[in-house]
């Protein structure tokens, strides 16, 4: 099937996709053609010299020509990052969370858990980052879910949950001084916090979504 008229494509062109059990697979695939539009690459030049091409995310350190060539020959599994995108979707989607991507029209907005309507809105553009750092995206909003389901239920006002919180870490205290956090609490600075420090734990998301959303059915 030309890709151009696959589905991923056609949800890719869309302004917003709302998000259920028959398009995760595509969400999927269009996560994984990122991943390869992403990978490191060697370009030789017409003069004959190299030159090398990777995406660094902001928080990570930039990488020297060896470290680029070991990327190239093997580059990292994206398995257990896709995995936990259709655990995590499915599980939210049946607890009838609303996950919608489009176009927020806000470039340090990259997701939002709004839970007085059970939704949870992504950035569009996060597609084009690839799969690890969607997931990261969507472990950071389950874990908002979490503290809603902790403070009463999915439509509750969130309350910590009670896990770590890295209040040294420069990157993410870097994006809570961005305009789009400056209305924020200070307990809401706190949720934040809590959420940055352990949407990297996947795994962990997973089961903190599980403990405190599911145990209510």
């Amino acid at each position: 099937v030309n890709f151009e008229y696959s589905q991923p494509n056609f949800l890719l062109n869309k302004n917003s996709i709302n998000l259920d059990m028959n398009n995760i697979n595509s969400v999927l695939e269009i996560l994984r053609k990122y991943d390869l539009k992403n990978s490191p690459k060697k370009v030789i030049n017409n003069d004959g010299s190299i030159t090398f091409f990777y995406r660094r995310s902001e928080e990570e350190p930039k990488k020297n020509i060896r470290q680029i060539k070991k990327l190239i020959e093997n580059p990292p599994s994206m398995k257990k990052y896709q995995n936990f995108i259709r655990k995590a979707l499915t599980a939210l989607t049946f607890n009838d969370i609303r996950i919608e991507i489009l176009d927020l029209n806000n470039k340090d907005l990259s997701g939002q858990w709004l839970y007085n309507k059970k939704q949870i809105l992504i950035n569009k553009n996060t597609l084009l980052e690839g799969s690890q750092y969607f997931a990261y995206l969507l472990s950071h909003e389950m874990l908002h879910v979490s503290q809603s389901c902790k403070g009463g239920g999915f439509d509750s006002y969130p309350v910590l949950l009670g896990l770590k919180r890295n209040k040294s870490n420069k990157f993410y205290l870097k994006k809570l001084k961005k305009p789009v956090y400056k209305n924020l609490k200070k307990n809401e600075i706190q949720l934040e916090i809590e959420a940055y420090s352990n949407e990297k734990n996947i795994n962990s998301s997973l089961k903190t979504f599980k403990y405190f959303c599911l145990k209510q059915k």
